[in-house]
């Protein structure tokens, strides 16, 4: 028996239904949207943290670190900007070292 794709809702503008297939086969940049659709992707099943670091090279560790931050913040946590700026706070308030 055929099973449908799993899908999920891509975070721009578009709101696009998307299945694993819409993923970019290379990515040049990780922009925030591009994070976000990727960690929508992971949370609706279309794809797994293990595919993702065989095909793209992204680690556990930082998945779930953009997991977190858009969980907190959405588009605004997976800026760069924002990242160094709650790792800025962290180290100031001595929980951690960098």
């Amino acid at each position: 028996m055929n099973r449908p794709l799993p899908t999920f809702r891509s975070d721009d503008s578009k709101d696009r239904v998307m299945t694993v297939f819409d993923l970019p086969a290379r990515v040049r940049r990780w922009t925030p949207n591009l994070k976000a659709t990727f960690v929508r992707a992971v949370l609706a099943g279309a794809v797994t943290v293990e595919a993702l670091h065989e095909s793209y090279d992204i680690t556990a560790d930082e998945f779930w670190s953009w997991w977190r931050h858009y969980e907190a913040r959405g588009l605004r946590g997976l800026t760069g900007r924002s990242l160094e700026a709650v790792r800025f706070q962290a180290m100031n308030r001595g929980g951690a070292r960098g």
